[in-house]
């Protein structure tokens, strides 16, 4: 499809790349829809079959140029109508000039209107009649009704020296001018990029003739995720120089500059809203797409990684964080690790509860289930962008102390050695202690205990035993009653 332009471009046919006719000649160049890559007449489009327009030098056969340099023979080869296509807006108001002239009599063309195919006339905007003896204005205005889209807005020739002169003959045109309103819109209604983007988002375009003076546009921040001063800086206004520019072609960078942080988070948007535009700049469908891009979202995507240690006090990762805890249902201290960010989360593979899953240092307390059996796995994770990162760890649950000292018991007192009866289990070590006697052995769950004669005087004493445990769990201690029945008298 041909580009869909907002101004007639090359309107005095100034421009023919390479191929400009001699001084007092002229010469055919390839129109712009004749898939030739060389000797084309920029932007201009013929219906001829040969598809060839005919380029006249100023003073050629005593025919001077409107303005410039040199001007365009409607009928090359043939009855033709040029055209180009443009961009219209249902509603505008289209303004036109165009000088016209005869060649070997009165010459008959007609400006107007077809559908993008070419191939249905829709509006006739002016006809012009004009004789050999000097260039003719015409000029007029209208309301443009038909639908927004791209239309041919095309010279046709209609008839030659009153009809009676040869096809190849007739209808000079020159000096263009159709006015219309420039547009501005985005060029995409999305778009994204890494933090080193910077100010490099070429994401407005501009359609049509900017007026001297250039236009003001107008922009506001709508929303978005990311935070003006920390993840972007943003300018309100964009100014437009004045000057000719065309949809494909005319993009102006956004007044966006995105930050480099170093600091690893989720991506984040920035919406950005055009407001308004100064000096008859329109908003709205600068393409002619169909589509009103006036409202944009750019992603800035996170290029810095977290780097993240489920355990900070052991040194490496993965089974290098494994640690123990006592399995006696009491919360688990966790201790992470993340740079580059502050967003994580914690998950089990148990069923057991964080005090807060986006805590470095949560507290975690293993249900009976994880218990049960015997450890758990957890894991921590943080996203940078969209890299998942994570660690984990295993903690191993290590079975509290066991103690059964015994229960409390009785000695005659003319017995003076009692056998103790201490049971154990999940503990390293125990020892008795306290008493005024003697143990056979102090770290035996099952010594005998000799009493002293000031404890055979008493009515009771007490003897404690300690339990050590494996690692991680607490000691634990049993208190041991011991009475003391008085010998009979007799």
């Amino acid at each position: 499809m041909f580009s869909q332009n907002r101004s007639f471009l090359n309107s005095g046919f100034e421009t023919t790349n390479g191929m400009t006719p001699a001084t007092g000649s002229f010469t055919f160049v390839n129109s712009s829809n004749s898939g030739a890559s060389s000797n084309i007449i920029k932007e201009w489009n013929t219906t001829a079959t040969d598809k060839k327009l005919e380029i006249w030098k100023t003073g050629f056969n005593g025919v001077p140029a409107s303005q410039g340099q040199q001007f365009a023979e409607l009928n090359a080869n043939m009855v033709s109508r040029l055209f180009q296509n443009i961009c219209m807006r249902n509603g505008e108001t289209l303004r036109w000039s165009f000088d016209h002239r005869g060649r070997a009599g009165t010459d008959v063309m007609e400006f107007n209107i077809y559908n993008t195919a070419g191939t249905t006339k829709l509006m006739t905007l002016q006809t012009a009649s004009t004789g050999t003896s000097a260039w003719k204005t015409y000029s007029g205005s209208t309301i443009f009704s038909l639908p927004s889209g791209s239309y041919q807005i095309s010279f046709e020739s209609i008839s030659s020296n009153g009809s009676s002169g040869p096809s190849s003959v007739g209808n000079f045109l020159d000096n263009i001018d159709i006015s219309l309103a420039p547009v501005i819109e985005f060029v995409t209604v999305a778009a994204s990029g890494t933090e080193t983007i910077g100010s490099n988002i070429l994401q407005i375009r501009v359609n049509g003739t900017v007026p001297v003076g250039g236009s003001v546009v107008t922009l506001s921040i709508s929303g978005g995720s990311a935070t003006q001063g920390t993840d972007y800086n943003f300018n309100t206004t964009l100014t437009i120089p004045a000057g000719e520019y065309n949809s494909s072609s005319s993009f102006f960078a956004l007044p966006l500059t995105i930050l480099d942080d170093t600091l690893s988070e989720l991506d984040e948007t920035v919406n950005v809203k055009i407001i308004s535009a100064t000096n008859t700049m329109l908003i709205g469908d600068a393409d002619c797409s169909g589509i009103n891009q006036d409202n944009f979202i750019f992603t800035i995507i996170n290029d810095d990684i977290p780097d993240i240690d489920a355990n900070r006090s052991t040194v490496g990762k993965g089974s290098f964080n494994n640690d123990t805890h006592c399995g006696d249902g009491s919360s688990y201290q966790l201790k992470a690790k993340v740079t580059k960010t502050n967003l994580v989360k914690w998950k089990t593979f148990g069923t057991g509860v964080f005090s807060n899953i986006n805590d470095l240092n949560a507290l975690y307390t293993p249900s009976l289930a994880d218990l049960a059996a015997g450890s758990v796995k957890l894991k921590i994770e943080s996203q940078g962008g969209a890299t998942i990162v994570y660690d984990s760890m295993v903690v191993t649950f290590e079975k509290p102390v066991v103690l059964n000292q015994g229960i409390d018991t009785s000695i005659c007192q003319n017995n003076s050695s009692i056998k103790l009866y201490a049971a154990a289990s999940n503990y390293t070590s125990v020892a008795w202690t306290g008493g005024l006697g003697t143990f056979t052995s102090r770290t035996s769950l099952t010594p005998t205990y000799t009493l002293s004669n000031t404890e055979l005087s008493q009515s009771s004493i007490t003897l404690t035993i300690i339990a050590q445990p494996i690692s991680k769990c607490i000691a634990v201690f049993k208190v041991l009653k011991i009475n003391i029945v008085k010998s009979p008298i007799v």
